[in-house]
């Protein structure tokens, strides 16, 4: 029961951070939400840290996995996820997103022995006939602007490196399940991976100004409590079963995409028969 709540708590700010970031990125770029991010959690994680842990855990073989998942996750799947979302919206790039619980299920198999049950096969299929159906409709998403087929491709990218990253989670945290030692080490490898990956990006080493910075550093804070609460369902529950639950973010995401951000998104009924589709799936897998 601790693990289903912490990770339903996830997705309820997992949501709330694609809110804010999706208000930011009207003005900024990807790249500049992601640093944005993950200076707030850089600095809130370690100041965590320094305060209630001690800092020979430092030492720990833990740090290795955790550095992975920095990198897998919150860089490189949170700055594809804010791609799709300028490019197509949140209410269409989520959902397809949420992919990462069939890569977090067959990962779990693979290296955790976790075993998806004949109702769970069901389930990962239709999980897949939701994602079909989100990629059909044309008209969801973005009003302003065409997209790409290929653009679908980039929300995928987004689950796949955040179903990795949960993986590196899961191996530190079975070598040393302290999630305050993890939150920190995933969020410097993020903050180093952004700058290094700035000359290939093309984006600049500053912060955006104005009033733009406010709901880049209320996505930071957000991601920060999603990434807490995340954490501490990976260290208490499967992944088949912790993932699915947190994914149940899109619903959150298309209430408040449709309340709060009608005048930059169309939610139309093909788009949420997709998305239900996908929560539908993912509880499958749970069972």
């Amino acid at each position: 029961m601790p693990a289903i709540l912490a990770a339903l708590t996830a997705a309820f700010f997992f949501s709330v951070t694609n809110y804010m970031s999706r208000i930011g990125l009207e003005r900024a770029t990807p790249g500049a939400a992601v640093l944005v991010s993950a200076w707030v959690n850089f600095l809130t994680f370690w100041t965590i840290f320094f305060a209630i842990m001690s800092p020979r855990l430092l030492l720990s073989p833990a740090v290795f996995p955790f550095l992975a998942a920095g990198v897998v996750g919150p860089f490189f799947g949170r700055l594809t996820l804010y791609t799709a979302m300028r490019r197509m919206g949140s209410s269409l790039a989520v959902p397809l997103h949420n992919s990462q619980a069939i890569f977090a299920a067959f990962g779990g198999m693979l290296f955790f022995n976790e075993r998806v049950s004949s109702l769970g096969w069901l389930g990962i299929a239709i999980l897949l006939v939701g994602l079909t159906a989100l990629s059909l409709d044309s008209s969801a998403g973005n009003i302003s602007g065409p997209r790409r087929k290929t653009d679908l491709l980039i929300p995928l990218a987004s689950g796949l490196g955040f179903a990795a990253a949960f993986i590196f989670r899961k191996v530190g945290l079975g070598i040393e399940p302290q999630i305050f030692l993890g939150l920190p080490v995933v969020a410097t490898a993020t903050l180093i991976s952004t700058y290094v990956s700035m000359p290939i990006t093309g984006e600049r080493p500053g912060f955006p100004r104005g009033t733009v910075l406010i709901p880049l550093v209320l996505t930071g804070v957000f991601s920060g409590t999603a990434q807490l609460f995340s954490l501490w369902a990976v260290n208490l529950g499967d992944l088949s079963v912790v993932i699915p639950l947190q994914n149940t973010s899109p619903v959150f995401t298309m209430i408040i995409v449709g309340v709060f951000l009608r005048r930059l998104e169309r939610v139309t009924a093909l788009s949420v028969l997709g998305m239900l589709l996908v929560m539908v799936g993912g509880g499958f897998l749970t069972i």
